[in-house]
């Protein structure tokens, strides 16, 4: 009864992630690991993910704001699945506005390096059979003949089957980049299915399975897979080659405008050129003396 009675009160809280008219959901997140912000997003046909990543986009972008794709120099440069945690819902909204998310918590990167080692082990361990099992491709499947192992002892498995199904895994394993050019171009997913083999688009049943992980279970003891999308600012010395001009410009059109000459906004220019290359020599400076002193 106590089980049951604490489903009921998780259910009430979990609620935005339930579909009353039966689609389904996938969970998106952003913030830092420790602080995050936790939306569900509804999609359709999970057999067809290019509609899901287009809905992911649109919705994204229509809660984090749209200028977004416009500013230069900002840009989305990870996607990743991960687990959440979540704490609660998300209590800070704005009146007239569209909420930006539906749950706060916490997130942790799947240990992919881990699981690399283990499935290369798997692999380097592997002993072939004397008649080995062949891999059927139009299937995906193994198909162990009389003379496999399986066949003699009872809790034995077949070496070919598990060698090939920690190479295909293996394979699979790194997804990131092509979440990335997915989120970008959502027609990527036409032949590279990324979010439903991971279990991340969730049915009702899904998250009503959960609630059965434990017993009597903390809403922070439930663990849900989501999309993490990290957006910043690029970075580089194109970057900053690029800021610098168009602030020199900025200068020399203040300059003029406040002074009413051009030769006295040039003459400011090549002030700050030379502050700022005298800047860079500097840091460059220490940073060096500090590499030596450190060696």
């Amino acid at each position: 009864m106590r089980h049951n009675a604490r489903k009921d009160e998780l259910k009430k809280v979990l609620d935005p992630m339930f579909s009353a008219d039966g689609s389904n959901s996938v969970l998106v997140c952003w913030g830092k690991s420790s602080c995050c912000h936790i939306t569900p997003i509804r999609v359709g046909d999970p057999d067809n993910e290019v509609p899901v990543w287009q809905e992911l986009r649109q919705q994204w972008y229509s809660r984090r704001g749209k200028w977004r794709k416009y500013l230069p120099f900002y840009c989305v440069p990870e996607v990743d699945i991960i687990e959440v945690s979540i704490a609660g819902q998300d209590s800070i909204q704005f009146e007239g506005a569209t909420p930006t998310a539906k749950f706060i918590g916490t997130y942790s990167f799947n240990d992919t390096f881990s699981e690399q080692k283990r499935l290369e082990k798997v692999i380097e361990d592997y002993q072939p059979q004397e008649f080995p099992c062949a891999y059927d491709s139009d299937t995906g499947y193994v198909n162990c003949s009389m003379n496999c192992i399986t066949r003699l002892l009872d809790d034995a498995k077949c070496p070919e089957r598990t060698r090939y199904k920690a190479e295909r895994k293996l394979a699979s394993l790194h997804k990131g980049p092509f979440l990335k050019l997915a989120f970008l171009d959502p027609n990527i997913a036409t032949l590279n299915p990324l979010l439903n083999k991971e279990g991340v688009i969730l049915r009702n049943w899904d998250i009503l399975r959960t609630l059965d992980t434990w017993h009597c279970p903390d809403l922070r003891e439930l663990r849900f897979p989501a999309v993490h999308i990290r957006d910043s600012w690029m970075y580089s010395q194109h970057t900053a080659l690029s800021l610098i001009l168009l602030l020199l410009f900025v200068l020399v059109v203040a300059s003029r405008l406040l002074y009413g000459d051009w030769g006295t906004a040039y003459t400011a220019a090549n002030f700050f050129v030379s502050l700022g290359a005298l800047t860079q020599i500097t840091w460059k400076s220490c940073l060096l003396n500090r590499l030596d002193f450190q060696g």
